[in-house]
């Protein structure tokens, strides 16, 4: 639907355009090109949008708008402009669903299924945004006293403040046990509570969309105009920034894990996948026109300024000829200025209004810099005629085939390459121990997901164990701490079996290669949440010799 909107205001713009130009160019018709700079207010629906197909539903919200801009238009109406936008965003979810999470253990070293109950949780969204818009524009004089106008281009976005807030009913978490059959409730003691105050912060990427304005200006002065006008924003890319978490994460996966529970927000969790923020409203402000200059003015008001001063100069023609003193000095040449216009059209700047001093003194200065020039260009011609001296340098440049007399020396380095297997067989000391460590297990899992992203790995440890056949090769299997000793140990076994059945389809030898299993015993990184976990469930590959 936002789209559909876009699409019809930019046709209706389009459209109004076209239409103003078919006009005839009338002076009331046309605006003043320049500089404007402008300061607008708006407001109206701002929404971060997103989806709970599910989990709930979600409201639209409403936010406002702050812009100062600069905009340079051309005679022809069109122009480009920049922008530096203040714009707040706001949505409402409400949810309604049960989160189970598998393989919980509480603090009497129970498995059981968490589980969270969503009961019509209220949570409110609000971020700003500071957003610099660039595009083109186009304005139109349609009466005396009115304008049009309107521009579409691209837009981009940081958010500057965020925050959400949850605001009415709660959530509870329950236990249940299978093997009781039993669903425990309302027991703090064993973190199994209701709540409803959760607040927080957001992580947010920059959306880079488009924008569309329609603009309605009224004259109030030759350079101010009141507007009044019509926004839309539409952010293409996705501004989620985090994914696989749960909207409320209990951390039940170990016993002394339950007091890190956090309330991670509807956005930042995988029930929501795609965030997009929108915006339409009205907006009012004001538009001033910087400076004016000789190309600014009108079209239609020149023409009648050019009449005056032919008739201010063919005034002036006559002056001259009633003073007295010029008389005797002007009548032969007064039938000389009928036969040169342009004497008549350079006496603006003349103050006396008399013709002879000029054509007296003009041939002087005319003869002076012909004269003066005229040496100029021959000391000038020899600058072009020392040209070909860079052409005789060329053969220089041509010359350079000693070079490739030097080229053989640069040859000779394969002394270098010579030299280099010295430093390869350093390598042999280096490789008595080195470690490989590859995270590619899901939970509960040995085989290795993509196989392809660790094929080049495991292509290296076999060249490797060719060039050293007395090279041995340990596989160590790791897992995360959910689950007992026992079945980390078995899982880590199994694991690491996996690696080497890579290695022997690569043609090292099994009975060079043992597999370990340190389970649960050697995290890489502490198992304080879901991604920590997933990096501690990995192998390693060591070779010794």
């Amino acid at each position: 639907m936002k789209k559909v909107l876009l699409l019809f205001f930019l046709a209706l713009f389009v459209f109004a355009s076209a239409s103003a130009q078919r006009k005839k160019k009338d002076t009331l018709n046309i605006c003043r090109p320049g500089s404007y700079v402008l300061c607008d207010l708006g407001g109206g629906l701002h929404t971060m949008n997103y989806s709970l197909d599910g989990y709930g539903r979600k409201t639209p919200g409403f936010g406002g708008l702050f812009r100062v801009g600069y905009r340079y238009f051309l005679e022809n109406g069109f122009g480009f402009g920049i922008d530096l936008n203040f714009r707040s965003y706001g949505s409402n979810g409400e949810f309604n669903y049960t989160n189970a999470i598998e393989g919980a253990i509480d603090t009497d070293n129970e498995v059981y299924e968490h589980r969270t109950y969503y009961y019509y949780l209220k949570e409110r969204q609000r971020q700003t945004m500071v957003g610099i818009p660039i595009g083109v524009y186009y304005h139109h004089k349609l009466e005396k006293k009115l304008k049009i106008g309107g521009g579409v281009g691209a837009l981009t976005q940081f958010v500057a403040f965020d925050k959400f807030k949850t605001r009415a009913n709660y959530i509870e978490t329950r236990g249940y046990y299978e093997q009781y059959r039993l669903e425990l409730f309302d027991m703090p003691q064993h973190y199994f509570y209701k709540d409803y105050d959760f607040s927080g912060h957001y992580n947010y990427k920059p959306s880079f969309g488009a924008f569309l304005e329609f603009d309605l200006m009224y004259v109030l002065n030759p350079r101010l105009d009141l507007n009044l006008g019509f926004y839309s924003t539409y952010g293409f890319n996705n501004q989620k920034d985090t994914y696989n978490n749960y909207q409320f994460d209990p951390d039940c996966m170990s016993p002394d894990a339950y007091q890190n529970s956090i309330y991670n927000g509807v956005l930042a969790s995988n029930v929501v996948d795609k965030i997009h923020p929108f915006s339409v409203g009205l907006m009012a402000g004001l538009r001033y026109r910087l400076v004016s200059s000789p190309k600014n003015k009108i079209p239609g008001e020149e023409k009648p300024k050019k009449e005056k001063t032919e008739k201010e100069k063919k005034d002036k023609k006559n002056k001259p000829g009633k003073d007295e003193k010029d008389k005797p000095d002007n009548k032969p040449e007064i039938d000389s200025t009928d036969k040169v216009p342009p004497i008549i059209i350079d006496d603006d700047d003349d103050d006396d209004g008399s013709l002879v001093p000029k054509r007296e003194e003009n041939p002087k200065k005319n003869d002076e810099p012909k004269v003066e020039d005229e040496p100029k260009k021959e000391e000038e011609q020899p600058k072009v005629e020392d040209e070909p001296k860079k052409e005789d340098d060329e053969p220089k440049v041509e010359d350079e085939p000693k070079k490739e007399d030097e080229q053989p020396k640069v040859e000779d380095e394969p002394k270098k390459e010579d030299d280099e297997p010295k430093v390869e067989d350093e390598p042999k000391e280096e490789f008595k121990e080195r470690t490989f460590v590859a995270v590619n297990f899901d939970f509960n899992r040995a085989d290795i997901k993509t196989k392809l992203a660790y094929n080049k790995m495991f292509d290296d440890i076999a060249e490797i164990a060719k060039e050293y056949p007395e090279a041995k090769i340990k596989i160590v299997g790791h897992t995360c701490d959910i689950g007992t000793a026992e079945q980390n140990d078995a899982l880590g076994l199994k694991r690491a079996e996996s690696a080497k059945d890579l290695l022997v389809k690569r043609g090292v030898s099994p009975d060079r290669i043992v597999c370990e299993s340190m389970g649960l015993r050697k995290p890489l990184v502490p198992n304080t949440s879901e991604a920590n976990r997933a990096k501690n469930r990995r192998i390693e590959i060591i070779i010794t010799q």
